[in-house]
């Protein structure tokens, strides 16, 4: 399929770091599993030369299959990719994931997944929770928008919050006033579609930006909350004016890079050692290595919620050979929490490059730095960091 226009299977893509994963219920036996790829943005229309700004591992059941996946480099952009391996699965479960990203986010667009034992049945699918017990509700497997939001009723789902595309959710039927409880099977996020303006919402649920609207009376919206929930935790709700309940898996894996706000740090707050030089480069003031010894460069940040976050540098390296180096994080007491070794790749002239890390665990709102330090690093330019 490399090289192909057909779309088909290429309308939507997930991606993320490490943490991206899928795991799918299968008899043990042998299986042949074909993996899709497609790069949305790097090289689009032909002017940028991408190779190297998405460069990510794959594995399946825990093995690496794909080292280094350059989807621009092998396909292009607005391209797919198609990669075939046999797997065998000794334990009910197959896995796929992305253990190791250098370069951008790792991005798959389609999964498909044959036995080689023709006569082989499905297990029953996975579910999430049991024993629901509720008044006119149906518990369904995947959400979506047009679905019908009630029951009872013959109102859909105009627009969907993006965290609940093909989770599992009960459907209910609209009332006043909503009982009903269910166990979890898993640790789960519950996600509530509350009518706007009602206050009354169960304990520790967290309210999100995120909001659904169905075609009532024009477009109803419905505010979205969360709440996780640990295996086996008896999850009772009695709550009013609720639209729907949506039910995913509980993961740490970071929404996509444009559901969450980016600040970028320029040469011009970084702080460097004698062996850096603040020059301009491409049109815009840089900090540039000069020799070929220890290179240092700080900036200091700025973080406004606890969260996870993402560490972008950008830079070009004329360097023929890979450049190493470490990226730090240090707290407003100096104490250091991040310390990830980096590689930087050739680049060509005029061109930029990408190196992402993340914090690992979460950090709390306030005042930090992050460190640069690499050697051999003659020529080294870096633009900036980009923190998300």
């Amino acid at each position: 399929m490399k090289g192909t226009k057909d779309w088909a299977l290429f309308q939507s893509f997930r991606y993320g770091l490490d943490q991206l994963y899928y795991q799918f219920p299968l008899p043990n036996g042998n299986y042949e599993v074909e993996l899709y790829f497609a790069e949305p943005w790097l090289g689009i229309g032909g002017s940028v030369e991408a190779s190297g700004m998405r460069l990510f591992d794959v594995a399946i059941n825990n093995q690496t299959v794909i080292k280094d996946l350059d989807i621009w480099k092998e396909a292009g952009a607005n391209r797919a990719l198609k990669k075939t391996f046999t797997a065998k699965v000794s334990d009910g479960i197959l896995r796929v994931s992305f253990p190791n990203t250098k370069s951008g986010q790792a991005i798959i667009s389609a999964i498909a997944i044959a036995a080689v034992n023709k006569t082989v049945k499905p297990v029953p699918a996975f579910e999430t929770i049991t024993d629901l017990k509720c008044d006119g509700c149906v518990y369904k497997a995947w959400l979506d928008e047009g679905d019908k939001l009630f029951t009872n009723r013959t109102n859909s789902i105009y627009k969907l919050a993006p965290a609940l595309f093909g989770a599992e959710w009960i459907s209910l039927s609209r009332a006043d006033e909503t009982k009903l409880q269910f166990t979890a099977t898993d640790t789960i996020d519950v996600y509530l579609a509350v009518e706007k303006g009602n206050t009354l919402i169960l304990k520790d649920f967290e309210q999100l930006s995120d909001s659904i609207i169905s075609d009532e009376n024009g477009g109803e919206r419905y505010d979205i909350y969360r709440k996780r929930f640990k295996t086996g935790a008896q999850v009772l709700i009695d709550q009013k004016k609720l639209g729907m309940i949506g039910i995913l898996p509980a993961t740490g894996m970071q929404p996509a890079y444009d559901l969450k706000p980016t600040t970028s740090y320029k040469a011009n707050v970084a702080a460097t050692n004698n062996n850096v030089a603040k020059e301009v480069v491409s049109g815009g003031e840089r900090t540039v290595v000069k020799n070929n010894d220890s290179a240092e460069i700080t900036w200091p940040i700025a973080t406004g919620v606890a969260d996870v976050y993402s560490i972008t540098v950008k830079y070009n390296s004329p360097a023929e050979q890979d450049i190493t180096g470490s990226l730090q994080l240090f707290d407003v007491s100096s104490n250091k929490m991040v310390d990830e070794a980096v590689v930087f790749k050739t680049t060509r002239p005029g061109k930029w490059n990408y190196i992402t890390i993340n914090t690992g665990s979460m950090i709390n709102a306030g005042s930090y730095k992050v460190k640069l330090i690499t050697k051999n690093a003659n020529g080294l330019v870096v633009s900036n960091i980009d923190i998300q």
